[in-house]
């Protein structure tokens, strides 16, 4: 619920202006985040301009719906740039950054488990105290009573339409996946999907630690850690329950 105030203002505007606005605001998002991640990359490798064109061009089809839908993916993807890009110098503008994510959307919460490789410890309490600062928001707009009404009306709203989505051709997540190899109802697919859930980060997190036990170079390590980033962005996408055509769009630094 705290989310609507942020989107609230331009629904005010003629649809056609807030449409124009909200994608114009994704674009340079978008670019922001390929400029980041691109600077990223170079402090590791040398990573050639063509790199990034091939990176967007396998991720075109998804940026393509990006703006078809007006979704949010572009500005998730910029602010998760700048919660990698200011840990270190500005480490209370990258906490707000995340939980502002968090916020939008809960399963980009497993980027905290990249804090946690990266020993970045002290983003495990600023994140959710500005989270906490974020949805505490509501409270001065909704008043209290009205905050709690809204997230019970925001929870019986997912709790009435997510199993009937879960088998549609349309998500791409992985329990949409399991929908097609096994014959559980769909309020029961969580006793799969939870544990592959679990084997899909242990893998990324064993992949990356053998990474970098065999790392001979700071470089190489840094790496590790990047290979393991892709791996949590990835899972964010495929491991939501609901997960759309757009919201592929985060693999594009595993692409990268």
């Amino acid at each position: 619920p705290p989310v609507a105030l942020f989107l609230a203002p331009p629904g005010l505007l003629p649809r056609g202006v807030a449409r124009v606005l909200w994608n114009s605001l994704n674009a340079m998002a978008l670019g922001y985040f390929f400029v980041a991640v691109t600077r990223s990359l170079r402090r590791v490798l040398p990573v050639p301009w063509w790199v990034v064109v091939v990176a967007v061009g396998l991720s075109s089809e998804f940026i393509q719906h990006l703006f078809v839908l007006g979704q949010i993916e572009g500005c998730i993807l910029a602010l998760l740039a700048v919660f990698i890009g200011q840990a270190q110098p500005r480490p209370w503008l990258a906490a707000a950054a995340l939980a502002l994510v968090i916020l939008i959307k809960i399963p980009y919460g497993l980027v905290l488990l990249w804090a946690v490789y990266e020993r970045q410890y002290a983003q495990l309490w600023r994140v959710p105290l500005c989270l906490t600062a974020l949805i505490a928001s509501a409270f001065l707009v909704f008043g209290v009573a009205g905050t709690l009404e809204q997230f019970a009306a925001w929870q019986a709203l997912l709790a009435s339409t997510t199993a009937p989505l879960l088998c549609l051709r349309s998500n791409q997540s992985l329990w949409a996946m399991l929908c097609t190899v096994t014959d559980m109802p769909p309020e029961h697919l969580w006793r799969l999907a939870v544990p592959l859930s679990v084997l899909f980060i242990s893998s990324g997190v064993w992949v990356s630690l053998a990474i970098r036990q065999r790392a001979r170079t700071e470089t190489e390590r840094a790496l590790a850690g990047m290979v393991f980033l892709a791996w949590l962005l990835y899972g964010a996408a495929v491991l939501s329950p609901l997960g759309w055509r757009t919201n592929l769009i985060s693999i594009t630094p595993m692409v990268m």
